[in-house]
């Protein structure tokens, strides 16, 4: 990893970016920076892009996993009511869709995630892209019964994405855990949980920050417990003339 040639690289695409939304007149721009970038600049230094645009800067937090440890490591840093919860032996088969995914299986992942949703969320197109992606190996699906967790992947570096899981029985605490081995023991070195909502954030980023906050506290608190990564998410906000 070459980090001042990556870093280059990633101020240059930055003002590609910028200057393609001006051609297009957009006016407004969120770029969220690599954690690595920032901690190896240091937060008190702003990129030529941020300089030369006069953005905004807007922080998160973010936690993650950090997936190079022995697996009974990371199982150690969970918090301590998750530990019994996952170590308690249930009969319950656990898949994991990764290359292929029949049908019917996606479809009941898309039913069950409207049904706790209360409506539609996305597209048809959108839900599409995403089996798409399970098939070409950019993400997986993990599901036990009806439940489900959707995580994209590349290389070594793996998200949460979607989850289609009951709230009881603690089956979103089953599913984490066995995804969390299932990318330890495939190789993956990274799992990015998201930002972790403690409160409102004073200035909102996302759509759903204004309108369904507490949910994504909720979810926060919920993923947080499996962390062994905490770090800063840095956000340049842009306003384009």
């Amino acid at each position: 990893f070459n980090l001042r040639k990556n870093i280059k690289a990633y101020n240059l695409a930055c003002i590609d970016i910028i200057e393609e939304c001006k051609i297009k007149k957009i006016r407004k721009l969120k770029i969220h920076q690599p954690v690595v970038y920032r901690a190896n600049t240091s937060i008190c230094s702003l990129s030529p892009a941020e300089l030369l645009y006069k953005s905004e800067i807007i922080y998160r937090n973010r936690v993650g996993i950090d997936l190079t440890y022995d697996i009974h490591k990371i199982k150690s840093n969970f918090r301590k009511s998750y530990k019994q919860l996952v170590n308690k032996e249930k009969s319950e088969k656990i898949e994991v869709y990764f290359g292929s995914i029949p049908d019917a299986v996606f479809g009941k992942f898309v039913d069950k995630h409207f049904f706790l949703a209360g409506r539609k969320t996305k597209s048809d197109i959108c839900w599409d892209i995403l089996k798409k992606f399970i098939k070409e190996e950019k993400a997986i699906l993990v599901s036990i019964n009806n439940d489900f967790l959707f995580f994209f992947t590349s290389k070594d570096y793996s998200y949460y994405g979607i989850s289609a899981a009951a709230p009881e029985n603690s089956v979103g605490h089953k599913l984490m855990w066995r995804s969390i081995q299932w990318l330890n023991e495939n190789g993956f070195l990274f799992l990015d949980l998201g930002a972790n909502y403690l409160s409102a954030p004073e200035k909102c980023i996302h759509a759903s920050e204004s309108y369904d906050i507490d949910k994504l506290i909720k979810i926060s608190f919920f993923k947080s417990g499996f962390a062994n990564v905490h770090s800063l998410d840095v956000y340049s906000s842009f306003l384009l003339k």
